[in-house]
């Protein structure tokens, strides 16, 4: 596997990973180390890819500390009760859409806005792809 893919991207100018200087690196780390300080809880929000990706991220290492859920399915009974599950206090939510338009992601931001009344932090701006 490891050949092909370095032959396919050797035959075409694409890259595995969006291009993140270093003033975004920075903020991501930023945002994560105050998530960990901050948090018991991360609900990520993302359907298809975009909770794919965490998941296979979270398959290969070991949190420690925070509770990371994956909520990529926008069934209002598996939404209220992942909602319930845990102290809306003490969770930080991670909503990931490619595109920024995804119906999906965007009406669970809409039910968390309206829930999650009291202070809100927001420590990440939206990046564009390039």
């Amino acid at each position: 596997i490891k050949s092909t893919m370095e032959e396919y991207f050797a035959n075409n100018q694409h890259s595995l990973f969006a291009n993140i200087n270093q003033k975004s690196l920075e903020d991501i780390l930023d945002c994560a180390e105050y998530i960990k300080q901050n948090f018991e809880n991360l609900i990520v929000v993302g359907i298809g890819g975009s909770s794919l990706a965490t998941q296979g991220i979270l398959n290969s290492i070991k949190t420690k500390g925070l509770n990371v859920i994956i909520l990529d399915n926008v069934d209002p009974t598996l939404v209220a009760n992942t909602l319930a599950s845990v102290d809306l206090k003490k969770t930080a939510f991670n909503f990931v859409s490619k595109s920024g338009n995804t119906v999906e992601v965007l009406s669970v931001l809409q039910i968390v806005i309206d829930i999650k009344r009291f202070k809100m932090h927001i420590c990440l701006k939206l990046h564009k792809p390039v």
